[in-house]
């Protein structure tokens, strides 16, 4: 995760809501973070949060 907050402060304006995706079963935010579950990668277009 700490990665992922780097990468969004290099990208500035540019950056977008941060995800990830893992062979889990459940999906949930953590710190600012969607986390995915890899059965529910088709609802990733759709916001998680507004």
């Amino acid at each position: 995760m700490d990665s992922l907050k780097k990468w969004q402060m290099f990208a500035g304006s540019e950056s977008i809501q941060r995800s990830m995706v893992y062979g889990g079963l459940q999906s949930y935010a953590r710190e600012g973070l969607q986390v995915w579950g890899w059965q529910d990668i088709g609802q990733i277009t759709q916001p998680a949060w507004p």
